[in-house]
């Protein structure tokens, strides 16, 4: 048989841990709605004034922009993201009122295990830790996808706000399904929502046939939803951005 006939057997290929990418600059090209030139910020006046009107969507366009042209910036922001060693300690809690199985247990404890190191937390985090200290805040939705390890897809910011904390103090991420809205292409917009979980995608379809008064919808911590942030949702080191302006 020849070797453009062999079935190729790709299984052991799949990538454990995988970002989705579908942020803020996702399809943004397709929606209509680039930029034919990047807002710079050079400014020293302005950008003091944009620090004390205190913005965030204009703070985190400050901190990208800065991210991208000032090596001092973007090697700060770097440093900091990944000075912690994000290890991690699984820890098996048991029901003092329940007969212990050993062989469960054990299968138990090794399935929680293998669910931690196919999160890859030192390098997913340290991403996340960069978006936060350069964005101010990070959702996001982690997903365990069956043959496939675990995903963690990105959402975009400007779509996305937390609201409500659940039983255990975690933020509630909610996600604007007006996002969708951008994209002009039905074939890329389909394409966009097959990469959401089900939630989002149910949400749309009821806001679009008006069965949704609200275009917002809870992704739950329990379905995967993730929200991270500073107190007030804001780059931690934009006040320092006026010290490095040539």
């Amino acid at each position: 048989m020849s070797e453009e006939k062999k079935k190729r057997d790709f299984s052991n290929f799949k990538l454990k841990v995988q970002r989705t990418p579908t942020n803020e600059r996702s399809y943004q090209r397709y929606a209509g709605r680039m930029r034919n030139s990047v807002q710079q910020y050079t400014d020293e006046e302005l950008i003091k004034k944009i620090i004390d009107e205190g913005d965030p969507a204009t703070l985190r366009e400050v901190s990208r922009y800065y991210a991208r042209i000032s090596g001092i910036y973007k090697n700060t922001l770097l440093l900091l993201s990944n000075l912690l060693f994000y290890d991690t300690v699984v820890s098996p809690v048991f029901d003092p009122n329940k007969k212990l199985n050993k062989e469960k247990t054990v299968a138990t404890f090794n399935r929680a295990i293998k669910f931690v190191d196919d999160m890859n937390v030192p390098v997913n985090f340290s991403r996340i830790t960069y978006e936060i200290l350069s964005g101010g805040v990070y959702y996001g939705i982690l997903r365990v996808d069956t043959g496939e390890g675990v995903t963690i897809q990105d959402l975009p910011v400007a779509y996305c706000r937390t609201r409500f904390k659940n039983s255990y103090n975690l933020d509630i991420p909610e996600f604007n399904v007006q996002y969708f809205e951008r994209i002009s292409d039905k074939e890329l917009q389909k394409e966009a929502l097959a990469a959401y979980p089900v939630v989002v995608r149910a949400a749309y379809a009821k806001w679009k046939n008006g069965k949704l008064l609200t275009p917002w919808v809870e992704i739950l911590p329990e379905y995967g939803g993730m929200c991270f942030y500073y107190e007030d949702q804001v780059p931690l080191l934009i006040s320092s951005i006026p010290t490095i302006i040539v």
